[in-house]
């Protein structure tokens, strides 16, 4: 399939051009059949006032004998009498002509350009075209009434031609200012489009240069606009954006999974060099293999806790919600990290009772395995973790606390980060993997809910997930 390489810009311009010469050619027509309909509407109306205005101006008079003439009327010998015709008698005006008849069809008075024969005299009492040498007229005729009249007509004669020299100057202007208006107005879009599109031009810039030169860190840079494209652009700067954290987490978690799965690689293969160079020694075979068997259970949960992240954050891990008992689940879940506990620690328990929430019992279970363990891992010996468990009217609050060696204001913004881990934490007894809270901060905002932490050193930390109260749909 052929593709076409035309751009949007030249696409419009064509359509806009085309759609501009068709309407151009459409009132073109419009504007000659309509101006030729005026037209003849117009000569029939001026030719049968002009003929009935000069019918008021004829007069028959018995004697001139004692008749004060006036200056600029006619007069004709008729009958026994005088024929008076007035000095607003107009024999053409604006392309009419008007004559006196007698019934015999001889000229008495005026001017006709059209030679009538006999069968067509006095039949024109309506406006009516006729054909004579070539060119087309609108006849009209009116018999006189009056005292001594009878016999006498009027007769009115208007060109076509003459109508048609203005009709054609009209048209002519039209032809010439509709193209000249519509190549304006394709000049004045095409300057419109292309300013327009000029944002455009620069997301595709942006998006090119980004694309072949791996810089996450370029954006769009557009004056300020609220029109659809400049949306465009801050829609792809926040894209980028995303795609920039994205990279720069990927980047990080790279870096700290390597880092973290170094350690106890390098131990594994050391304990492994050291037991192969050692004599018959079981007791020095057991001590490599409980570091190495150490190290590969550290491995083993580290791996275990990135699977889960990557099956949370591609949705293989769908969110099984159901209407569950918090309150029961805490506390057995208290009193199993208590057996499990292999530090002299207390775990207390301040949980209200007959609290329920919509939530995956699993994960719940999970952020609250983390929360205790990380409190018995960082408590002191003789210490506690205290659970608390409450409802509030528009949230449910889980609350872990402990008396253990706390963390830094530095460290405190950054715990809910993977991998991360404070400086204290790092010792042989107290070392994990950091995932832990970030696993909680993970699971409390799938369910519609944040994490809180606070802390000082030395005095113990308070780890607070805050859960919205949602009903069984």
């Amino acid at each position: 399939m052929k593709r076409n390489s035309m751009s949007i810009r030249k696409k419009i311009m064509i359509w806009f051009s085309l759609s501009l010469l068709l309407i151009v050619g459409i009132t073109l027509a419009l504007t000659f059949s309509i101006s030729q309909s005026v037209f003849t509407t117009d000569i029939k109306t001026q030719l049968t006032a002009q003929v009935d205005s000069n019918a008021q101006e004829i007069e028959f008079l018995n004697s001139l004998a004692g008749q004060e003439t006036e200056l600029g009327d006619q007069y004709l010998s008729f009958g026994d009498g005088f024929l008076e015709i007035d000095d607003d008698f107009c024999d053409y005006r604006n392309g009419v002509y008007t004559c006196l008849i007698d019934k015999e069809n001889s000229l008495l008075y005026g001017e006709c350009p059209v030679r009538l024969n006999q069968s067509q005299i006095f039949t024109f009492t309506q406006v009516s075209p006729i054909k004579y040498k070539g060119d087309r007229y609108y006849i009209y005729e009116r018999p006189l009434q009056g005292k001594n009249l009878d016999g006498l007509w009027l007769r009115g004669v208007a060109s076509q031609r003459e109508g048609t020299h203005l009709l054609s100057s009209i048209i002519k202007l039209v032809m010439y200012l509709l193209p000249a208006l519509a190549v304006l107005s394709v000049l004045i879009g095409y300057l419109i489009t292309r300013r327009s599109f000029a944002p455009l031009q620069k997301i595709m810039a942006t998006a090119q240069s980004i694309s072949g030169g791996n810089d996450l860190s370029r954006r769009i840079d557009l004056p300020p606009g609220k029109d659809e494209l400049h949306k465009l652009a801050s829609s792809y700067n926040d894209m980028f954006d995303r795609l920039e954290g994205a990279f720069q987490r990927e980047k990080q978690f790279t870096s700290d999974v390597s880092h973290e799965l170094r350690t106890p690689v390098s131990v594994i293969l050391s304990q492994c060099e050291y037991s192969l160079e050692l004599d018959e020694r079981p007791e020095e075979y057991r001590e490599a293999l409980e570091v190495i068997q150490s190290q590969g259970l550290k491995m083993k949960d580290m791996i275990t806790q990135l699977l889960f992240f990557s099956r949370l954050e591609q949705g293989r891990e769908p969110l099984q919600l159901e209407t569950t008992d918090l309150s029961r689940l805490a506390a057995d879940i208290c009193r199993e990290q208590q057996t499990l506990c292999h530090r002299p620690i207390t775990i207390r328990q301040n949980i209200s009772a007959g609290i329920s929430a919509l939530v995956d019992r699993r994960l719940f279970s999970r952020v609250l395995e983390n929360l205790i363990s990380n409190g018995i891992k960082y408590g002191r010996d003789g210490g506690y973790v205290e659970i608390s468990l409450r409802q509030e009217p528009h949230q449910i609050l889980l609350t872990v606390s402990d008396d253990g060696i706390g963390i830094s204001p530095e460290d405190l913004p950054h715990i809910w980060s993977r991998f991360y881990q404070a400086d204290s934490a790092r010792s042989p007894e107290q070392s994990g993997v950091g995932l832990g809270l970030a696993m909680v901060k993970e699971i409390a905002e799938l369910h519609g809910g944040s994490v809180r932490a606070e802390s000082r050193m030395g005095q113990g930390s308070v780890f607070t997930v805050a859960l919205p109260i949602v009903v069984n749909p």
